[in-house]
C-alpha cells in the first residue's frame, strides 16, 4: 500500500493542546523521511467527524455508542483511502477502546504509543486503585495484549501499565536558542509550564514568599490558574509572561537570562515536555 501505516490521534493536532501533539510533530517529521505519513485526526475527513460526537457524548460516559461508531467509521474510511493495514494509535485519550478491538477483529493490526494512563484509567493523569475494576481497565488490558507493538516514553509508564514495550523517549522540535548572555544580575528564577493544580500552582506563591527579600527576580512562563496568576502579578518581584507558542520556551528562557527553572508538579509526570525544553535552553532545573 502507498501508506502502510495510518497514524490515529483522537484529539485535534494542535500544538497548543499539549505535549502529545508536540512530541508527535517531532516524531512524524523524522518518520516522513522514511515513509509517506497518513494522519487521521478529528475533522480531517469530510464524511466522518468524531469530534462533533465527542462534544455531545463523552467517550468515558456509560453510553457512548454514538462516539464509538463515529470513530470506527472514520478509521474505516481512512483505511479505504490509504490502504493501511496497521493503525498506530497516538495516545489513548479519547480513543474508544472497544471500537479498536472490533477493528482488530476485522483484520487490522494496532500499534500503541502511550503518553499517559488513559488506556487503563478513568483519569488520564493518575491511576487509582479503583481503576482496576472498571471496564476501561479491562478493555485496555485486552488491547495491550493484542497490540502488535507498544511504545512508552519512559520506564515509569511501562511499569504502571505492567506490560512490556519499547522505550523511546519523546522528542521535541529542536531549534538552538540564542546564546545566553554572560551578565551579572540578581538571581532570576522561573516557573514554566501550565499553571494548574496538577502542575503545582498552589506551591508557587508560598515558594516566592518564602524566598522574599533575597533579591530574586521571578518569572512565570505559561497560563492557567487565574487566581494564582493574579496574586503573583501583584508582587513587584514577579513578572507574568503568559502563554507562549510551541517551541518558544527555550528562546524565552535564554532571552530573559533565567538562571534556574522550577518544575513543581504534584503528580507523577509520564514525560516532562517542559523539562526537555528547559534543558534545551542550557539552564539548570529543579
Amino acid at each position: 500500500p502507498r501508506f502502510p501505516i495510518l497514524n490515529v490521534l483522537a484529539t485535534p493536532a494542535t500544538p497548543r493542546l499539549g505535549g502529545i501533539q508536540v512530541h508527535l510533530l517531532a516524531r512524524l517529521r523524522a518518520e516522513h523521511a522514511l515513509r509517506p505519513v497518513a494522519l487521521l485526526t478529528p475533522g480531517t475527513l469530510t464524511l466522518s467527524r468524531p469530534h462533533l460526537h465527542a462534544r455531545l457524548v463523552s467517550p468515558y460516559a456509560a453510553s457512548h455508542a454514538l462516539y464509538d461508531d463515529a470513530f470506527a467509521d472514520a478509521v474505516r474510511e481512512a483505511v479505504a483511502l490509504t490502504g493501511a493495514r496497521l493503525l498506530h494509535l497516538e495516545g489513548a485519550y479519547g480513543i474508544p477502546t472497544g471500537s479498536v478491538l472490533r477493528l482488530l477483529d476485522e483484520g487490522l493490526e494496532v500499534m500503541l504509543t502511550l503518553h499517559d494512563f488513559a488506556l487503563i484509567a478513568e483519569d488520564s493523569h493518575a491511576v487509582q486503585p479503583r481503576d482496576a475494576s472498571t471496564d476501561r481497565h479491562r478493555l485496555g488490558r485486552e488491547l495491550l495484549q493484542r497490540a502488535r507493538a507498544v511504545v512508552y516514553p519512559s520506564r515509569y509508564l511501562e511499569r504502571i501499565h505492567e506490560h512490556p514495550g519499547s522505550i523511546i523517549p519523546a522528542g521535541i522540535p529542536s531549534a538552538a536558542p540564542p546564546p545566553r548572555r554572560v551578565t551579572k544580575h540578581a538571581p532570576r528564577i522561573a516557573f514554566a509550564g501550565n499553571v494548574t493544580r496538577r502542575k503545582g500552582s498552589d506551591l508557587m506563591q508560598p515558594i516566592v514568599e518564602a524566598l522574599a527579600g533575597r533579591g530574586i527576580a521571578w518569572s512565570v512562563f505559561g497560563g492557567g490558574d487565574a487566581r494564582v496568576l493574579t496574586a503573583l502579578r501583584a508582587r513587584p518581584d514577579v513578572t507574568i509572561h503568559g502563554q507562549y507558542p510551541m517551541g518558544a520556551l527555550p528562546h524565552l528562557l535564554a532571552r530573559h537570562d533565567i538562571d534556574l527553572v522550577l518544575l513543581v508538579s504534584v503528580q507523577p509526570e509520564t514525560y516532562a515536555l517542559t523539562l526537555s525544553e528547559a534543558w534545551l535552553a542550557g539552564g539548570p532545573v529543579i
